[in-house]
């Protein structure tokens, strides 16, 4: 296992990717997780957003750092039933196949989508999603990127929230490289379920993980902050071998000393790893 930040945990009005960057890796971070749009790339909207990449790119490299790219999702819908707004959708998740390409990074987080309107079918709108993931499916293999679909925080339109609906979604699309994100704090938010529970049922077709801390409420909050366990939660992830990326993500506008509370968090992590597992630690 190796631990990441997300980087919009550090967005400001004056943030600049490349210092952040080089402040993690001055923090002895080892790996990131890049958020493909506006306002986290300056130039997503912009023809030069390639040439932009390239030297956030270098950046990483120069840092000997590891990267996952997580795609478009603001205002993006995979699963609408508007096929001309979800072509739009489509393509920016494409866009962000390319930037992972261009970055070297073999995993794109991707959002599944949510009911246009609870009067819909939620039968209908998955067969959307289903639909777009196989296209831009076929669109990473040719880039060998995988797809990482990440199940959504508790919410009547969401789709994918509970691990049964989000397993049948990566059994229909049925291809190699599309498996699962598992949000550690979106899983919380399920109240008859434990988020190791929810773990332990997708765990073969895990690519990544994202973490932070909650309440229950799908939020995301600094480790310490909520009330998740996650020893039994590093457990199953030490159980099963997972050797991917852990990215702490976060968005905490309202937060001070950032720097701090993402090196407390990352902190108890491998305190709570330690103590479960010392040779994760030892190797690390």
């Amino acid at each position: 296992m190796k631990f990441g930040v997300g980087m919009a945990i550090f967005w400001h009005e004056d943030y600049d990717l490349i210092r952040e960057i080089e402040r993690l890796s001055e923090m002895g971070f080892e790996s990131i997780e890049v958020y493909c749009e506006y306002p986290f790339l300056e130039k997503w909207n912009e023809n030069g957003f390639r040439d932009e990449l390239r030297v956030i790119r270098d950046k990483i490299e120069e840092c000997g750092m590891d990267v996952v790219t997580h795609a478009t999702h603001y205002d993006v819908n995979i699963s609408t039933w508007n096929d001309e707004v979800r072509n739009v959708a489509i393509n920016q998740v494409m866009k962000s196949i390319d930037a992972a390409s261009i970055l070297n990074s073999d995993i794109v987080v991707v959002h599944p989508g949510y009911l246009p309107s609870g009067k819909f079918s939620r039968e209908k709108t998955l067969d959307k999603m289903v639909g777009s993931l196989k296209e831009v499916g076929r669109y990473a293999q040719e880039k060998d990127v995988r797809l990482g679909l990440e199940n959504l925080r508790h919410s009547p339109k969401a789709l994918c929230v509970e691990p049964e609906e989000l397993s049948r979604a990566i059994d229909l699309v049925d291809m190699d490289n599309v498996g699962i994100t598992f949000d550690i704090a979106h899983a919380n938010s399920i109240p008859h379920m434990k988020p190791e529970e929810y773990l332990m049922a997708i765990k073969d077709d895990v690519y990544h993980v994202h973490i932070s801390d909650n309440r229950g409420d799908g939020m995301h909050y600094p480790i310490g902050v909520g009330n998740i366990d996650f020893k039994p939660i590093l457990r199953v992830l030490s159980d099963i071998e997972y050797d991917g990326q852990i990215t702490l993500e976060g968005w905490l506008p309202k937060w001070e000393r950032k720097e701090t509370l993402v090196k407390l968090s990352i902190g108890f992590l491998k305190d709570y790893l330690m103590e479960i597992r010392p040779s994760e630690i030892e190797s690390s």
